[in-house]
């Protein structure tokens, strides 16, 4: 039973942090600009015309919060999860 309390505090008490977020939010702020001027030029030269919508760059920036928030998830868990094995063996001994 306590293996499974730790383990699920390991699964369900890891943060993410906020500095980190705010970065990640910061960058998509500059990059997104540019990255509709560029775009927008390339779309330019071709023969048959399209525009390029705001709600795609809102997507792709969720969506990328969204992985970058289960990637550190993730990581964060096999990281704790090795500690808590490697403890749990030298408790055992």
């Amino acid at each position: 039973m306590q293996y499974f309390l730790s383990v699920c505090r390991l699964i369900f008490g890891t943060e993410i942090r906020v500095s980190s977020a705010k970065w990640v939010l910061i960058a998509f702020v500059i990059v997104t600009p540019i990255a509709y001027y560029v775009m927008n030029k390339w779309l330019r030269g071709f023969a048959y015309k399209t525009t390029l919508s705001w709600w795609v760059f809102i997507l792709a920036g969720i969506l990328a919060f969204v992985f970058w928030i289960i990637y550190r998830v993730i990581i964060d868990f096999l990281i704790h999860f090795c500690i808590f094995i490697q403890q749990h063996k030298l408790n055992r001994k």
